[in-house]
């Protein structure tokens, strides 16, 4: 199980990196492209995600 901590500092760092320049981070770009950007990278870790646990590779399974 997902220890509930980690989905708030994650959360709070995407918080802080909408509001950052663009050239600061790559989420902050991400932000910055809009939402098309960040649908296609959620659905390119997701395509990684259920790849690495299809061939159980569970380093890169946890990578992702």
């Amino acid at each position: 199980m997902i220890d509930v901590e980690v989905l708030h500092r994650l959360q709070a760092t995407l918080r802080e990196r909408k509001g950052a320049p663009p050239d600061s981070s790559y989420v902050a770009s991400l932000y910055a492209k809009g939402t098309d950007s960040i649908c296609k990278k959620v659905i390119e870790e997701a395509r990684e995600t259920i790849m690495a646990a299809k061939d159980g590779d569970r380093l890169h399974l946890v990578r992702e």
